[in-house]
């Protein structure tokens, strides 16, 4: 892209470009022109059926496989078929009423076409190249991308996101965005990448292979995940269904509910050989065979329900309470990975509550609706940390690496 040259059709706009076999296709809104010469010199493309009726127009979504050329067109006739790379057209859409898909793409024999217009929106799907189809249960997809074997789809019931299909568009699944709720709740990281834990739309793994791939993890059962936490020998989320571990960094997940009560798993924590959870209302469990069999400790439940929970060298800091984006006033802290707990209470400041926390081997810091304190001394006593803030407010998270707060 360093170096452009004019090839033709100078000044009018082309809406749409596609390669097919060494044949260049360019669409302006009024035609289609066709260049075998690497767009040195081009030709009108004339569409035309059976009759020598023109059946051109403004192209708006085109592909081909081994067999066919499709191309559709705003106000068109339908979906047409070129056999003969382009020389005669075929318009083999009575299944789908005569509409015109606004997005195709063809994978081997099957063809999926997306329409939506004032008739409403439908998605269809061909399984011999394009001359019968079959109507999917998915309304619309504004663009497809395939590759190695997964189909991706931008839905537009909601105007965003992805969804993917790995049996040829014959069924999807939104992985990335919502359809009305849906958010971050936590992040991971180790050395092969980093990890979004989110309601509603599963587990992200960023980073894989060299950092340059983001892919969804196959966490399709546990839709809304929680925390997650690790160590050397495995990654454990904590889903609404209780939870899930990995040993392969993250190529596959196996949940690990053996002797737990209520499956809602608030939070996790790894802590030297033990992997702690907290549930929904049924207390906190213990495992000590990376979450084959679960516990409570012995000398006690502990808060039976946890909003947030992290784990620490010298310990566990948790919030008390089930739910989300609200302030508490205490910690609740175990130095036995989840044996006993104590409460701390957080900074006296406004309201006497706070949003986040993080930690080190020295300091607590607390998130509050006046901005960030610290403590050394296990939140006996705090001391204001917000200097450099603009104005300190309500600080809704916090993390820490090494010394960068």
């Amino acid at each position: 892209g360093e170096h452009w040259r004019e090839s033709g059709l100078m000044g009018i706009p082309i809406v749409l470009m596609r390669n097919f076999g060494g044949r260049m296709f360019a669409g302006s809104q009024n035609a289609v022109y066709y260049s075998d010469d690497y767009c040195i010199s081009w030709n009108r493309l004339r569409i035309v059926d059976y009759s020598g009726y023109d059946m051109g127009g403004w192209p708006i979504a085109m592909d081909r496989n081994d067999s066919a050329i499709f191309m559709s067109f705003y106000d068109g006739p339908g979906l047409l078929r070129s056999s003969d790379n382009g020389l005669t057209w075929q318009r083999d859409t009575a299944d789908m009423g005569y509409r015109n898909p606004q997005s195709i793409i063809c994978i081997d024999s099957i063809v999926i076409a997306a329409i939506g217009d004032s008739w409403g929106e439908a998605m269809y799907r061909s399984t011999d190249y394009g001359r019968h189809w079959d109507t999917l249960d998915e309304s619309y997809m504004q663009n497809f991308y395939y590759d190695r074997g997964v189909l991706f789809g931008n839905p537009q019931q909601n105007r965003s996101g992805i969804s993917v299909s790995t049996d040829k568009g014959l069924s999807w699944k939104l992985k990335w965005g919502s359809q009305g709720d849906g958010w971050f709740n936590c992040m991971y990281q180790d050395s092969f990448g980093v990890y979004a834990g989110c309601t509603a739309i599963g587990l992200m793994q960023l980073g894989k292979s060299g950092g340059s791939v983001t892919q969804w993890a196959d966490t399709s059962d546990w839709t809304s995940i929680f925390q997650i936490a690790g160590n050397a020998r495995f990654i454990a989320a904590g889903t609404t269904d209780g939870v899930i571990i990995t040993t392969d960094h993250g190529d596959s997940w196996i949940e690990k509910n053996a002797g737990l009560i209520g499956t809602v798993i608030t939070g996790v924590a790894s802590i030297g050989n033990t992997l702690v959870a907290s549930t929904f209302g049924n207390g906190v469990y213990a495992s000590t065979d990376a979450g084959n069999s679960w516990s409570h400790p012995v000398t006690g439940r502990g808060p039976l329900s946890i909003r947030t929970m992290h784990g620490y060298p010298w310990g566990i800091l948790a919030t008390p309470g089930g739910g989300y984006y609200t302030e508490v006033s205490s910690f609740r802290m175990s130095k036995d990975a989840g044996s006993t707990w104590s409460a701390i209470n957080g900074p006296a400041v406004q309201d006497n509550g706070f949003w986040s926390y993080c930690a080190d081997s020295s300091e607590i810091f607390a998130g509050t609706l006046a901005g960030v304190y610290a403590s050394t001394d296990r939140g006996a006593t705090w001391v204001p940390k917000s200097r450099g803030f603009a104005a300190p407010g309500q600080t809704l998270a916090m993390t820490m690496k090494d010394s960068l707060l």
